[in-house]
Parts: structure tokens; sequence; C-alpha cells
């Protein structure tokens, strides 16, 4: 993963994204951790992208947003 610093958009879209995870993953009781586990990536990785402060491949938030009993476009939509 790695971390960014973007216009102000690309700021404001994963900051959007971020508090997403968060809700979603917060709403299905999970923690950063067992989230991190189950999508195969660090607890701190999940904690950057909920602030906004990471990027993450598509592939990988399609993951995440399965595992959340999402769809890929509820994460990122407008």
């Amino acid at each position: 993963m790695t971390m960014i610093r973007g216009t102000w958009r690309e700021c404001d879209l994963l900051r959007r994204i971020g508090r997403r995870v968060r809700d979603a993953r917060m709403d299905a009781g999970m923690t950063q951790q067992e989230l991190a586990d189950r999508v195969l990536l660090s607890r701190p990785s999940i904690a950057n992208m909920e602030g906004g402060n990471q990027e993450v491949p598509v592939t990988r938030l399609a993951l995440i947003a399965r595992v959340l009993g999402l769809e890929l476009v509820d994460l990122v939509k407008e």
C-alpha cells in the first residue's frame, strides 16, 4: 500500500471511502484487526485507510466491500 499526497479531490475521496469502510466495519461488529485478517492487510493499513491516509488497490477494495456485505460502488459513490 502507498501513502499519497494528492489533490484535494483525491484526498476527499480517500477520506469518504475510509469513513464508509469504518462505518460498515462497525455496523458489522468487526474490529480493525478482524477486518485486516479477512482481507489480508495489517491493522495499521486498515487504520490508515479508514483515516483517508492510504490508497488501496481496487481489487482489495472490492474484497473489503464483499467482506463487509457491500458492493464496491457503495464505497466509492459520490
